[in-house]
């Protein structure tokens, strides 16, 4: 395997900068195993494809506001991607600007933080001035939608944040949306319990890995980042 496998052309064009309204509008390709033969359908036709015999597990994480803009003390703007928290006033992240380790950064009035270490891929602890509660609520005051770079968009941060979630996102901790399942609304799910679907829900919380190119390390070592995933006992 070779790390430019992994290159391809993506013209803006083609990049949706909205989401399908409703939301399971969008289209699904439907691959035949057995034949290879493909079609495409609307989303909200995926439940032709499944019956009593079939179990859909779903990720129930939640994205919170995990991307933070603030000031260094030398008046140096950067944007700070939380990526998990480590203690009650600590996250992993990553960042956007020079930012070198012991850099203090200030978020708002009531909030700074100081670089705590930084490693050779950019990965950076950051101890934050508040701790607890009072933390995660500024964090949800002033922070913004984790979207993707190539996404433009044009909605508000109120807007962002209902389209940027699943419908039965439940346990906070992802810096970006499992994709996937932003297509399933409470109506389609509904009638996929009736007709015997059975549901099921894990807890995965989706971080660097979802952000970071791979590198011919990983590559050699068929590695990837972790996630923190969560299974009930049941």
């Amino acid at each position: 395997m070779n790390i430019d496998d992994f290159d391809y052309s993506l013209p803006s064009e083609l990049i949706a900068n909205k989401p399908a309204e409703p939301r399971d509008s969008c289209r699904l390709l439907v691959l035949d195993r057995n034949s290879g033969s493909k079609k495409i359908i609307e989303f909200s036709q995926i439940g032709k494809f499944l019956n009593n015999k079939n179990c859909l597990v779903m990720n129930d994480t939640k994205v919170f506001p995990a991307r933070i803009y603030g000031k260094k003390t030398t008046g140096g703007v950067v944007e700070i991607l939380l990526l998990r928290q480590r203690d009650q006033s600590r996250f992993d992240c990553i960042g956007r600007g020079r930012i070198n380790p012991q850099a203090k950064i200030s978020f708002s009035s009531n909030l700074s933080g100081i670089i705590e270490s930084k490693s050779a891929e950019g990965e950076m602890l950051i101890n934050f001035s508040l701790m607890g509660v009072e933390l995660l609520q500024e964090i949800d005051a002033i922070g913004h939608t984790p979207l993707p770079p190539y996404i433009k968009p044009d909605q508000d941060e109120v807007k962002l944040r209902e389209q940027y979630q699943t419908v039965y996102a439940k346990y906070q901790g992802s810096a970006a949306a499992p994709t996937a399942g932003l297509h399933f609304t409470s109506d389609l799910l509904n009638k996929l319990v009736d007709s015997g679907v059975e549901l099921e829900y894990v807890t995965l919380h989706v971080g660097l890995g979802t952000f970071k190119p791979v590198t011919n390390e990983q590559i050699s070592s068929k590695r990837l980042h972790t996630e923190p995933v969560f299974l009930s006992e049941e």
